[in-house]
């Protein structure tokens, strides 16, 4: 009897112990398939999201070569005399190119402010002929300042591309875009509150603009910064 009670219970140990591997088998192979599937859907969002960086890496790459272009175009062009005129081939270009490219220019996720300071260019560039006509412009004259806001936002897209820090004179450029603007919406706001309609004066307060901010640039240039390269020059440690 006690022999018949020992096999009877290796038996039954012996039949938990199959049990428990093919439960095992079973949960590996399930596990297994889990696995599989979770690396598939793994590998297939990595694709999905290589395919679209590439394909907004290809929109931004084009809207660096039309800031380029533009520039080129702004470098080459020759306005009217007319200062009245003188922004038209400017803005006539602008016009044509410029549509899709705020549109793109929102693609420029990541850390940095490149697309901040695209889109502070593409406004400055945008407003440059009204701000001019009305006393204000980046840059002497509208043509440098087209031709400087063109090469920030080309530098700023490329810095873009390369993972690198927005350029200074871009900052800078994008700086008096902003500076442009603020005034501009300012005057307008003023005309708003305090003119009517029909009012079509105005042609004073340009001049006067235009005056203090020749005078500003003449103080900047040929004034203060000569003294701070020599005071760098003579006292920099």
């Amino acid at each position: 009897m006690l022999y018949l009670a020992a096999a009877t219970d290796a038996d039954d140990g012996a039949f938990l112990d199959s049990a428990t591997v093919a439960i095992i088998v079973a949960v590996i192979a399930l596990l297994g398939v889990v696995v599989t599937q979770a690396i598939t859907l793994v590998n297939e969002r990595a694709k999905r999201r290589d395919e679209q960086t590439r394909a907004v890496r290809v929109e931004i790459e084009k809207l660096m070569m039309v800031f380029f272009d533009w520039t080129d175009f702004a470098r080459s062009v020759h306005p009217p005399k007319d200062w009245a005129k003188y922004c038209e081939p400017f803005e006539i270009e602008w016009e044509r190119v410029s549509t899709p490219l705020v549109a793109i220019a929102a693609h420029m996720a990541g850390r940095g402010k490149h697309r901040g300071i695209v889109l502070a260019l593409i406004d400055g560039i945008s407003i440059q002929g009204t701000a001019f006509r009305e006393g204000e412009s980046v840059g002497s004259e509208p043509r440098v300042g087209y031709t400087q806001m063109g090469w920030a936002a080309f530098d700023t897209v490329a810095a873009w591309l390369r993972n690198e820090r927005v350029p200074r004179h871009a900052r800078h450029a994008a700086r008096l875009a902003q500076l442009m603007r603020k005034r501009l919406d300012a005057e307008f706001n003023w005309r708003e509150l305090h003119m009517k309609a029909d009012h079509k004066s105005g042609v004073l307060r340009a001049a006067a603009r235009s005056t203090i901010n020749g005078a500003r640039r003449f103080w900047r240039n040929n004034i203060s910064k000569p003294l701070r390269a020599a005071w760098g020059f003579l006292f920099a440690p």
